[in-house]
């Protein structure tokens, strides 16, 4: 899975260097130059540019790279929370689960990030969240759960 994700971001990269040169040929208008680049690149039509730089954007922003680190920073709490829930003979089980605020499933008022974070959000895509979700066998309830709460 791994090297299926270094494939995918190599790719993505190329594309930037080649969303990157074209951008520059169209502000710098130098004969030579742009001689040159029309040569080497290949020939894309304007949705194709626009879904380059969409996917591009897209990635850039969902590395996931926080989101990892959210899940790697707080995995030793939710080992935790499990251990003792079997001790204590709870019946609940912990778990991660990534959520996206959605139109049709929007996010419960207690995962959603602060207000300022929202306003200077220029992301025209859904946020998704690391969460924890709560699951009562004994009641048969799921619940979900901030980092901050299983903290």
């Amino acid at each position: 899975m791994c090297v299926g994700v270094q494939v995918y971001e190599s790719k993505l990269q190329e594309l930037q260097k080649q969303v990157e040169t074209r951008s520059l040929v169209a502000e710098t208008p130098d004969e030579e130059e742009l001689e040159e680049e029309e040569e080497e690149e290949v020939p894309w039509t304007q949705h194709e540019f626009e879904l380059a730089q969409w996917a591009f954007r897209k990635w850039r922003y969902h590395q996931f790279t926080s989101l990892r680190d959210q899940l790697w920073g707080n995995a030793v709490y939710l080992k935790e929370a499990n251990a003792i829930s079997v001790e204590l003979k709870k019946k609940v089980q912990f778990q991660f689960v990534l959520l996206t605020d959605t139109l049709y499933s929007p996010l419960p008022p207690e995962l959603q990030p602060p207000e300022p974070e929202k306003e200077c959000d220029p992301r025209p895509f859904p946020r998704t969240v690391v969460a924890v979700e709560v699951q009562d066998l004994k009641n048969g309830a799921t619940h979900y759960w901030s980092l901050e709460k299983l903290k």
